[in-house]
């Protein structure tokens, strides 16, 4: 069983990986996130944990379109994450 911890927002991934989202990616990003990893019942949106660092996404295109803005800074970004579709029910990563 793994461990994920933490929920990193916005502007703390902004700072830990060193780039920046547009403002208008600011805003979309902030409106589909999920302070708490759980996808249920058609659930869609994200999920950054902290340790490890990973990015949960939930399935479908709402996931993808998170996935997408992400990916357009992916030169930017300075550091590595994993990332996952549908990843977390009640809370587990895998």
């Amino acid at each position: 069983m793994a461990i994920y911890l933490g929920d990193l927002t916005v502007s703390q991934i902004e700072r830990r990986f060193e780039f920046e989202f547009t403002e208008d990616e600011r805003e979309r990003l902030r409106e589909l996130h999920h302070a708490y990893a759980e996808f249920k019942d058609g659930d869609s949106g994200w999920h950054m944990f902290d340790i490890p660092e990973f990015l949960c996404l939930s399935d479908g295109p709402i996931g993808r379109e998170v996935l997408d803005i992400f990916m357009r800074h992916s030169s930017e970004i300075h550091g590595r994450f994993g990332a996952g579709y549908g990843c977390v029910e009640g809370g587990d990563a895998e």
